[in-house]
C-alpha cells in the first residue's frame, strides 16, 4: 500500500461474526477493492472464486482451523487462522465490550454535562478494550498460518507486525495481490499517484470525450495504461498496449469471439487488472481494433448525455457515446473481431434524421424505418445545395473563410448521397465518427438554414459600414463601425446565428448617431460657409483695386500678386449646399 484511503474502516466485532467487511488497499499504482471477514466456522463459499467487483477477500478465524487443501479456490484469497486462541482473554473482554454497549444504549437519549463525560468515557474504554483484543490476536496470529490458493508462501509473521485489524489487511491483501500477480500489465512506476475508479472514468471522459476537466488524469495515467504514445500524450494511442494484446489473443484462441465476463476475469484473476480497468481496456480494445462488444436484450446503458444508448452494441464509432461511469458487466453480451452492420447498430446515426425510429429485429419493420431514412437523406440533399450557396455568398460578401462551415456541408452531402443502410453506415462512421459528429454537423446546418434568411441584409450592412466615412473630429463613431465590422465575420455568425440581431441593433443606434452628427456638421458648415461669402463678397472691391494699380506702370512693379490668387482659389474653392 502507497497512502491511506480515507473514510473507511474495519472493525474487530466479536458480534457480527461472518458480515463481510468492504475494504480497499492501494497497492502498486492502483485501488483494488475486496472484503474482510472476522468469523468463528468455516463458509465453503468463502474459498469461491471472486465475484468480478471483489480483488481480494481477507477471512480472519478467532479460534484455530484447518483449512482442507482446494478449499481456496482464488489466489487472491487469503485465511489466517490464530495459532492458539486466546480463550479467556477473549471471553473477558468481550463481556466487559458488551457491558458498555448495553450501558451506552441506556443513557443514548439522555443529554446532560454529566451523560457527556460518562458516554465519552464509555468510548474510551471499548476503544481501548478493542486495541487489546486486536493486540492478543495479533500476537496469535503472528504465531498462526496463512492459507491461500496452493499454499503459495505467506508467513505469518512477516505480516502481523502492527497492531490493528486494518493495519493486518492491508499488508495481507498487499502480500496476497503481489503472490497472485507478480507482474502488472501497466506500467504503475509512471503513474503520479495510485488510480482509483474514478480516476479510470476521467481518463474515459478525457480521451474519447474530450472532457477538459479531465484532463489531469490523462497526464497522470494514460501513459503507464499504454494507451497513448510518449510522443502525444493528449491522443488516444493504444497500439502498443500490452492489456489489448492479451485481449488479442484471448479472442484469436476463442475464434474472434468471446464473453466480455471471461475477458474481464481473465484480465482480473491472471494479470492483476481490477474491474473498472478491464472493462475500460475492453472499451479501449473496440476503440483501436474496430472489433465490436454487443449488449445484452433489454440493456439499460446510457449515452454520456444521459439519453438511452440506442444501439445494440459498441462500435468504435460509439465509444465515445457511452456513460463510461455507468456501464455495467451484466449489459455485455459478447465481444467479436469483426463487426456486422445492423438496423440496430445505425439508431443511433438514424434517430438523429428521423423522429420516431425504434430498434427492431424484424425485417418487416426494418425495411420500413430504412426507407424512412433514404427518404429523409434524399430530402436533406437540396437543403445542403442551396445552404451552401448561401454560405459562398456570405463568404464573398463579408471577405471571409467559412471553409469549415463548407466542409461540414460537403460531409453531410456526401452522407445524404447513401441509398441503403449499408452505404448509410459507411458514410456516417466515416466521416463523423460517431453520432456526436452527427449531431454537431446537422446543428451546423440548422444555423445555416437559419442565417440564409439574413445573408442579403448582413452583406448590404457590410457594404454600408464600408462607404461609411468619418471626420478627424468623430474618431468615436469610426470605433464603433470598426467594431461592427469586426463582428461581421462569417465563420462565427455560422456558429452563433443570434449574433446578428445584436449587429442589427448596433446598427440602428451607428446610424442614429452618425445621422445627428452628419446634420450637425452640416448646418456647421453652411453657416461657415455663408460667412465666408460675406468676407469674401466685402473683400472683393480691395483685391479689385489692387488688380487696377498693379496695371499703372509708373506706380512701379506688381505687388501682391499672390493674394489675387489666393483670393481666387478661396472664392472657387468652398461650396454652399444646395439643400440647407
Amino acid at each position: 500500500m502507497d497512502e491511506q484511503i480515507l473514510q473507511q474502516s474495519l472493525s474487530f466485532d466479536l458480534e457480527s461474526l461472518g458480515e463481510p467487511q468492504p475494504w480497499k488497499v492501494r497497492h502498486r499504482g492502483l485501488e483494488y477493492a475486496g472484503e474482510v471477514i472476522i468469523a468463528e466456522s468455516v463458509d465453503h463459499r468463502w474459498g469461491e472464486p471472486l465475484p468480478p467487483q471483489l480483488n481480494f477477500r481477507l477471512v480472519f478465524f478467532t479460534v484455530p482451523r484447518r483449512i482442507p487443501p482446494g478449499r481456496i479456490m482464488d489466489t487472491r484469497i487469503a485465511m489466517v487462522v490464530p495459532g492458539r486462541s486466546p480463550t479467556q482473554v477473549r471471553q473477558s473482554l468481550r463481556r466487559e465490550l458488551k457491558s458498555i454497549q448495553e450501558t451506552r444504549q441506556r443513557y443514548v437519549l439522555h443529554r446532560d454535562p454529566d451523560t457527556d463525560a460518562l458516554r465519552r468515557a464509555m468510548i474510551d474504554r471499548e476503544e481501548s478494550l478493542r486495541r487489546e483484543l486486536e493486540r492478543r490476536y495479533g500476537m496469535a496470529y503472528s504465531q498462526g498460518r496463512i492459507y491461500t490458493h496452493g499454499d503459495i508462501g505467506l508467513r505469518a509473521q512477516d505480516v502481523f507486525l502492527d497492531t490493528g485489524l486494518e493495519s493486518w489487511s492491508d499488508a495481507l491483501a498487499s502480500a496476497t495481490l503481489l503472490l497472485a500477480h507478480p507482474i502488472l500489465p501497466v506500467d504503475y512506476s509512471s503513474f503520479s499517484r495510485s488510480l482509483t475508479a474514478g480516476d479510470v472514468v476521467q481518463v474515459f471522459r478525457a480521451l474519447f470525450q474530450g472532457d477538459v476537466g479531465a484532463q489531469e488524469a490523462t497526464s497522470s495515467f494514460a501513459a503507464g495504461l499504454g494507451v497513448v504514445s510518449p510522443d502525444n500524450p493528449s491522443i488516444f494511442d493504444a497500439s502498443n498496449c500490452p492489456v489489448l494484446a492479451i485481449l488479442q489473443r484471448e479472442l484469436e484462441g476463442s475464434a474472434g469471439e468471446a464473453a466480455p465476463r471471461a475477458l474481464v476475469h481473465t484480465l482480473m484473476y491472471t494479470y492483476g487488472l481490477t474491474l473498472e480497468l478491464s472493462l475500460f481496456h475492453l472499451l479501449t480494445f473496440v476503440r483501436q481494433t474496430r472489433a465490436e462488444l454487443r449488449l445484452m436484450p433489454g440493456h439499460g446503458l446510457t449515452n454520456h448525455r444521459g439519453g438511452a444508448f440506442l444501439s445494440d452494441r459498441i462500435t468504435r464509432d460509439l465509444v465515445p457515446e457511452v456513460d463510461f461511469a455507468a456501464l455495467r458487466l451484466s449489459e455485455l453480451g459478447d465481444m467479436r473481431l469483426e463487426p456486422t452492420v445492423s438496423w440496430n447498430l445505425t439508431l443511433p446515426y438514424a434517430s438523429l434524421l428521423v423522429e420516431g425510429l425504434t430498434a427492431t429485429n424484424e425485417d418487416a419493420d426494418v425495411l420500413t424505418q430504412e426507407q424512412r431514412l433514404v427518404d429523409s437523406l434524399m430530402a436533406l440533399t437540396p437543403e445542403l445545395a442551396v445552404a451552401k450557396t448561401s454560405i459562398s455568398e456570405l463568404a464573398a460578401g463579408l471577405g471571409t473563410s467559412v471553409e469549415a462551415a463548407k466542409e461540414t456541408l460537403e460531409r453531410l452531402e456526401r452522407m445524404s448521397s447513401a441509398r441503403d443502410l449499408q452505404e448509410f453506415y459507411a458514410a456516417v462512421e466515416r466521416e463523423f465518427d460517431g453520432p456526436t459528429g452527427l449531431f454537431e454537423a446537422l446543428e451546423a446546418h440548422r444555423r445555416v438554414a437559419r442565417l440564409s434568411e439574413n445573408i442579403p441584409a448582413i452583406i448590404e450592412t457590410r457594404n454600408y459600414l464600408d462607404r461609411m466615412t468619418f471626420g478627424s473630429e468623430h474618431q468615436d463613431l469610426r470605433v464603433v463601425r470598426d467594431s461592427l465590422m469586426a463582428r461581421l465575420d462569417a465563420a462565427s455568425l455560422i456558429n452563433n446565428p443570434s449574433l446578428w440581431p445584436g449587429i442589427e441593433e448596433g446598427l440602428a443606434r451607428l446610424r442614429d448617431s452618425y445621422s445627428l452628427t452628419y446634420r450637425s456638421f452640416h448646418a456647421a458648415y453652411h453657416q461657415e460657409a455663408l460667412e465666408l461669402r460675406h468676407r469674401l463678397e466685402a473683400l472683393t472691391p480691395q483685391v479689385n483695386a489692387l488688380a487696377r494699380f498693379n496695371e499703372i506702370p509708373e506706380l512701379g512693379s506688381p505687388v501682391g500678386l499672390e493674394v489675387q490668387q489666393m483670393f481666387k482659389d478661396v472664392s472657387e474653392g468652398y461650396r454652399l449646399c444646395a439643400i440647407a
